[in-house]
């Protein structure tokens, strides 16, 4: 286990600690929008988050995670202006894309509903883009407890404006809005704690930006096509399923799947910190990649054995009967939940040893695995359950090669 007086897993507890309290409120907050919104409406918000999402991924260069590897600030604040006005690009080009495009989106996923909020998808671009550059600002200069100290108001005026609106049926879909307003929330309070505003056009900005040329022209494409994989599954589910399986089976994946790994993320921000340091003076980091994946190991394993055994029930326990669906979903979802919660953390390393190439690769040939089995399914008329079975297991075997080797790459010098 790693050692309690460690700077890492001091600012990681921290984290988590803060993540935890977080993800209480998400929790809590559950036991009433299940009540509030329909499975329907819960499908909504998939299509705008993976819509979102769609964008969103791309909206930096992917140059947030540079922030933390330049030993100068003055080239960080290089990076940071460099994301910041990409960012800008990125929203007004969504919005032409939306603009241009908004009829074909709803027939492709064939979700009218969705029609209304189209044009907030710039906004929440954005907005969240904003957070990642801001967040990893702060966290270059260790601003742990402020970056935690985030995250629950997050939570918390995410929460409560989707419970308010949901309840006096102010807004058509709150859980919409909501997300969008805790996001804000989040950036203002991010952006107060800056000393100065780190933004500064120079001849630095366009060199930092060749420096960290393979963020852009690997990476992003790398989380592109993470995002698209997300998108096209929601895709195919609304096509060939409905909205209503797609509600339950993000019901489960939000209410299973975020609160972990918004715990592994936190891991994750830090990780790449401290890595990212052993690497640059050429000491080994084989060891500290192996802890962290034992202690998040110790961490899944309990959770994920009691969700398997006792989900469908635990589901109706805490959300009410029409959700034991989502239950059931969660139950066949878990060992890939699971392998997934172990990958997610120290999925930056391949960027920190120089491997975003051979990543890439790999992660592509999971991508087609998984959705060439939601597309036998409709072909063969599979029914969602036993479709979601059979992703999880090719989705397992798929994490457990990238943990193997993630393994291996950090045992190289």
């Amino acid at each position: 286990m790693l050692s309690f007086r460690s700077d890492f897993i001091k600012n990681s507890a921290t984290l988590i600690g803060a993540t935890g309290t977080a993800q209480l409120v998400v929790f809590l907050s559950a036991l009433v929008l299940s009540r509030i919104y329909s499975a329907d409406q819960f499908g909504v918000l998939a299509v705008y988050t993976s819509l979102t999402s769609f964008f969103s991924i791309v909206a930096t260069g992917r140059y947030e995670l540079a922030i933390n590897l330049p030993e100068k600030d003055s080239d960080a604040k290089s990076i940071f202006t460099l994301a910041f006005l990409i960012t800008l690009f990125c929203g007004l080009l969504s919005l032409g894309i939306v603009h241009m495009f908004k009829q074909q989106i709803i027939q492709w996923y064939d979700a009218p509903e969705i029609a209304s909020w189209l044009y907030l998808i710039p906004v929440s671009v954005i907005a969240f883009a904003l957070y990642q550059i801001l967040m990893y600002w702060n966290l270059r200069f260790k601003k742990i407890k402020w970056i935690g100290i985030t995250k629950v108001a997050d939570s918390l005026t995410n929460a409560s404006s989707k419970v308010l609106l949901g309840y006096y049926s102010i807004s058509g879909n709150g859980l919409i809005i909501g997300n969008l307003v805790g996001r804000v929330g989040a950036i203002l309070l991010l952006a107060k704690n800056l000393k100065s505003i780190p933004f500064k056009i120079n001849r630095n900005v366009i060199d930092q930006g060749r420096k960290y040329i393979d963020l852009l022209r690997i990476n992003t494409f790398h989380a592109f096509a993470d995002v698209l994989h997300g998108v096209l599954v929601i895709m195919f589910l609304t096509d060939y399923y409905g909205l209503a399986v797609v509600g339950f089976y993000t019901f489960a994946i939000r209410y299973l799947k975020t609160p972990l790994g918004l715990v592994g993320s936190s891991i994750s921000q830090v990780f790449l910190q401290k890595i990212s340091s052993l690497y640059a003076e050429g000491k080994p980091i084989h060891s500290q990649v192996g802890k962290v994946i034992s202690t998040l190991f110790a961490i899944g394993l309990p959770i994920f054995v009691i969700l398997f055994i006792w989900g469908d029930d635990l589901f109706v326990f805490f959300f009410s009967e029409k959700w034991r669906k989502a239950g059931e979903y969660a139950v066949l979802l878990c060992p890939w939940l699971f392998f997934s919660f172990l990958v997610s953390p120290i999925s930056n390393l391949p960027i920190i040893v120089n491997k975003q190439k051979p990543f890439f690769l790999i992660s592509i040939i999971g991508h087609i695995l998984t959705l060439s089995c939601i597309y036998w399914g409709k072909t063969n008329h599979i029914n969602i359950e036993e479709v979601l079975l059979w992703y999880s297991i090719l989705a397992t075997m798929h994490s457990i090669i990238i943990l193997i080797w993630f393994y291996k790459i950090s045992r190289k010098p």
